[in-house]
């Protein structure tokens, strides 16, 4: 049985190479006590990353936009900033794909980006589709 360590880790990978292959110089914090995942030397900006795994769901890519920890006074939800990171890059497994979002369009808790078309008369407008976050190799430019 594969627990959520293994799950991010396994993300963090796939993430390290995919950005090793765009030919981005990548820093990796030691430990596991800092808010992001990784750091990439772009032009000279240092952009700090969090990774996160994405799981398919009513026909959008989910993803968490918080940290969740036991504390001491039981579990405890910490929302990404942008005094902590500048990006989230997540990993579909169903699409094999990855998607980069901004911090800043980052929704509380959770966030869904659509793959497929909705069944109902949904205000298309509102939507975030998957297509338009997939990561193409740049990190700054959008």
């Amino acid at each position: 049985m594969t627990n959520t360590k293994d799950i991010g880790d396994r993300t963090e990978a796939i993430i390290l190479a995919e950005l090793l292959k765009t030919s981005h110089n990548v820093l990796l914090p030691f430990g596991d006590n800092s808010r992001y995942d990784m750091v990439v030397n772009v032009d000279g900006k240092f952009v700090r990353i969090q990774c996160k795994t994405g799981s398919l769901k009513n026909g959008c890519v989910m993803f968490p936009t918080a940290s969740v920890y036991r504390g001491k006074d039981g579990i405890v939800k910490r929302q990404y900033t942008k005094d902590e990171i500048d990006l989230i890059l997540v990993y579909s497994r169903e699409y094999d794909k990855i998607y980069i979002v901004p911090v800043e369009e980052l929704s509380k808790g959770s966030m869904k980006l659509r793959v497929e078309k909705t069944k109902d008369n949904t205000n298309y407008r509102s939507i975030k589709w998957a297509k338009d976050y997939e990561f193409d190799g740049r990190l700054l430019e959008r």
